[in-house]
């Protein structure tokens, strides 16, 4: 059964071709989707067998998702990993996520890792959507269900997506034994009045996705409960007490609200 990995760069950094390479030896073929406005093939030099795309514009996670998936497809992959550009995996983790494909029922479209991964855990269980990087995706899934929403851009495209295949039948599952090292944002832990708070520090752009789009999510998907408007509050809050650029976010997060109000979507 044929593999492909899929990772979306955007301005490239070497450390991120040593990412990709923890992985390429344990698939089939490697696709990298390149949404930077310039070509960044020079960095993938002295990297054998590698499929590049420059876009040369940044097109959004969920469009270079569906173009190196195409791709995949092209190749003959029947299995997909999605990678982001700044994760990676220990050797072993690669192997016990890509066995997962042997014994996968044909209702198992998207098989992710656990980001609370514990080797004291093991087996697949269940569970309503896992993020995109460190994913096994079933290519016949994805085009079961059209792929992924470009609608949105960035933020919430992954878990949009297997609330979709949810809907379709599909089961989405979570290998607790498996471990990756994944960057989420620029965390930074804070105190207020005694307690502990995590902070991830995003630009006003992804904050204006992260309202917007989490608006969109609890339109669509309500029966998933408040989980998206919890996360806008305590956004706000961390924002206001936290972050720095407090007025320049608010104000992307404010825009993100009305967009989502008047239904504009795509790039902001």
């Amino acid at each position: 059964m044929k593999t492909a990995a899929v990772v979306i760069w955007y301005n490239p950094e070497p450390l991120f071709v040593e990412n990709l390479k923890s992985y390429a030896e344990h698939v089939d073929h490697v696709v990298v989707i390149d949404n930077s406005n310039t070509d960044n093939a020079a960095l993938l030099a002295d990297v054998a067998g590698v499929h590049y795309e420059a876009l040369h514009q940044n097109l959004g996670i969920a469009a270079a998702l569906n173009r190196g998936f195409e791709t995949a497809r092209q190749l003959g992959a029947e299995w997909v990993l999605s990678m982001d550009q700044d994760s990676s995996f220990e050797s072993e983790n690669v192997s016990l996520l890509l066995a997962n494909i042997e014994t996968a029922s044909s209702d198992i479209a998207v098989i992710g890792y656990s980001e609370t991964g514990s080797t004291s855990k093991t087996g697949l269980r269940d569970v309503n959507k896992v993020i995109t990087s460190g994913c096994l995706n079933r290519m016949s899934a994805f085009s079961r269900i059209n792929g992924f929403n470009e609608d949105l851009f960035i933020d919430q495209v992954d878990f949009e997506y297997c609330f979709r295949l949810k809907e379709a039948g599909f089961r989405i599952m979570q290998d607790r034994a498996v471990q990756m090292r994944h960057n989420r944002g620029d965390p930074e832990p804070k105190e207020f009045r005694g307690r502990s708070y995590t902070t991830t520090n995003y630009n006003p752009t992804r904050r204006y996705y992260q309202v917007r789009n989490r608006l969109y999510m609890r339109r669509k998907f309500p029966q998933y409960g408040m989980q998206h408007i919890k996360n806008i509050v305590y956004a706000t809050r961390n924002v206001i007490l936290f972050e720095d650029n407090k007025l320049s976010k608010l104000a992307a997060m404010a825009q993100g609200a009305w967009h989502f109000v008047i239904g504009r979507y795509g790039p902001r």
